[in-house]
């Protein structure tokens, strides 16, 4: 604890199901309650998302919680080397975990779930047990009341070492488009395309962003999902791009809410009429594996292999009706990708469950970093 006797506590996820803002709001209540750390927590809540409002309510009823909502990447630094923990009580499976990364980067802690990459940043003394996740959290208090909280080395994900990592990617490559569906900075997968472009552009290589750059809903993002396979004016949009601006590498992100089939078709064409072109798709989750990336909870959960059956296993009928649309645009994905596809992972337990999604696919692992303008020790 600080020496004023106070525990300052971080939640700095979105406010939405997968981050299981549940638990959250339980270890609030229980500590607000509790006879020891009722006067001795404070709460900061920095971000926004669907549960804003119930987190809004929460704060004006306990003078224990602030909520700051959205906020700059230099005033979330700053959050961070104020606050004692982060809280991440998220039961998604997190294929890297960025936050975590960024908290340790600035010497705080992370107390979180020991599964998929997370357990690389949650060492056991501050794992929450997934059966009692409030109670456990409330006895790692009262354990670390009066030691010193454990921190994880993040060392090994430095920026200097990324950058160098980037470089040789891009090693015998000058022009780079981005693709990838939104600009909106919906989650962290838009932010890291923004930063790998600014990196791009500071190692001299010429980069440009194709996505789309209205301003999105989540109802119109849903809208303009269901009807991507109507879409064909995407693939005219991108391949007039392509060929204005002639890059001679591509690295897709996320492309399942917008970019979708008639995007990829585009990318196929693009790379046989120039067929040097380097081609990567990024894996920011398990979206091109799992019908409903959301949910999955335990890396057992990924479906083993891209048949229907596999896809579609421990669905219930509603969903699996829901997913079979999905499991057709993917397998649609899979055939128009350029062969020469290398597909990026964030983190190596990944690595073979996009090999038996993609059994032919050439993987790479390539760790995120952090920024140390931003986020530093």
């Amino acid at each position: 604890m600080n020496p004023n006797n106070s525990l300052h506590i971080l939640f700095a996820s979105r406010l939405v199901e997968e981050k299981w803002v549940d638990i959250l709001i339980q270890a609030i209540e229980k500590t607000s309650a509790h006879p020891i750390f009722s006067e001795q927590i404070s709460w900061t809540i920095a971000s926004d998302g669907l549960y804003e409002s119930k987190i809004r309510e929460l704060a004006e009823k306990n003078p224990s919680v602030q909520y700051l909502g959205k906020i700059p990447q230099e005033r979330l630094a700053s959050l961070y080397r104020e606050s004692d923990i982060l809280f991440m009580p998220s039961r998604f499976l997190e294929t890297f975990g960025l936050t975590a990364l960024e908290s340790l980067a600035c010497g705080t802690p992370v107390v979180g779930f020991r599964k998929g990459w997370l357990a690389a940043f949650v060492p056991e003394e501050l794992a929450l047990d997934p059966n009692d996740p409030v109670d456990s959290f409330i006895e790692i208090l009262e354990k670390y009341r009066n030691e010193r909280i454990p921190l994880t080395d993040v060392s090994p994900y430095n920026q200097k070492t990324w950058i160098e990592s980037l470089d040789a990617l891009f090693k015998d490559y000058h022009k780079i488009l981005l693709i990838h569906d939104y600009a909106d900075r919906i989650g962290w997968a838009e932010y890291y395309v923004e930063w790998v472009s600014q990196s791009l552009r500071s190692l001299g290589r010429e980069v440009e962003v194709f996505s789309y750059s209205w301003v999105t809903t989540l109802w119109k993002r849903r809208i303009m999902f269901i009807f991507s396979i109507f879409a064909f004016w995407r693939e005219a949009r991108l391949s007039r791009m392509l060929e204005k601006t002639r890059p001679d590498a591509l690295w897709m992100h996320s492309i399942l809410r917008y970019v979708w089939p008639w995007g990829i078709s585009a990318v196929g064409k693009y790379v046989r009429k120039y067929p040097n072109t380097r081609v990567y798709l990024s894996h920011h989750d398990v979206g091109l594996m799992a019908p409903f990336p959301q949910y999955i909870t335990l890396e057992s959960e990924i479906p083993q292999s891209a048949a229907l059956f596999s896809f579609l296993s421990w669905q219930s009928f509603v969903r699996r009706l829901v997913a079979m649309p999905k499991w057709f645009y993917i397998k649609l994905i899979s055939f128009l990708l350029p062969h020469s596809t290398e597909h990026v992972v964030f983190s190596s337990f990944l690595e073979k469950h996009v090999q038996a999604h993609f059994p032919h696919a050439k993987i790479r692992v390539f760790p995120h970093s952090y920024d140390e303008k931003v986020f530093h020790p």
